[in-house]
């Protein structure tokens, strides 16, 4: 099950002081699930004119790594570049995991800023999601009222395209899921 909680509001989802609030309540999530211990953490982060991802190290999913992604480029050491934000991801298990093996994760979300638009996509197994419906959605309630000027969709997608996707779910993008929005022949919701 697919969870997309989009703004077109200019705001920073990658600053600590926007993401504490939603980061405590998908570390409510991942408790829950029992997977927090094995959730990992990517971020997508340059500066302006720099052909290179900045380096964050390999991060476990925690208060502290949550901290360090949406801070470690924004002191005073850094005041005179452009941080650029593409985009961060959470994986359980680790990416390097779920792409050697044939298995999708167990849980995927992605934090996006494309364009205009700024949001989170979070995946979820159906079967997962069927055992706990309640609860996730009383979760993704909770995130909804954190993104300024929320629209969400909600829809079900195997973790590789066999549909008007054209992408593995991790390579999803917002503009993807508004176009097949507009397609009657979707499951989306």
């Amino acid at each position: 099950m697919v969870f997309n909680i989009n703004s077109s509001v200019d705001f920073e989802i990658n600053d600590w002081d926007h993401w504490k609030d939603i980061y405590s309540v998908i570390d409510a999530l991942l408790s829950k699930f029992e997977i927090k211990e094995d959730c990992h953490i990517r971020t997508f982060q340059t500066f302006t004119f720099e052909n290179k991802w900045l380096g964050f190290g390999r991060m476990k999913w925690n208060l502290g790594n949550n901290k360090k992604w949406t801070s470690k480029y924004k002191t005073k050491e850094f005041a005179n570049k452009n941080l650029i934000f593409l985009g961060t991801e959470v994986w359980s298990p680790h990416w390097d995991k779920v792409i050697s093996t044939v298995y999708p994760p167990n849980f995927f979300l992605k934090i996006y800023n494309e364009s205009t638009n700024k949001g989170i996509i979070i995946a979820i197994p159906i079967r997962i999601y069927k055992r706990n419906s309640e609860f996730i959605e009383q979760t993704v309630g909770k995130i909804k009222t954190l993104i300024p000027a929320e629209e969400s969709t909600v829809f079900k997608r195997y973790w590789t395209s066999f549909s008007i996707f054209q992408n593995d779910l991790q390579d999803i993008t917002y503009r993807e899921i508004s176009n097949a929005r507009r397609n009657r022949d979707t499951e989306i919701t």
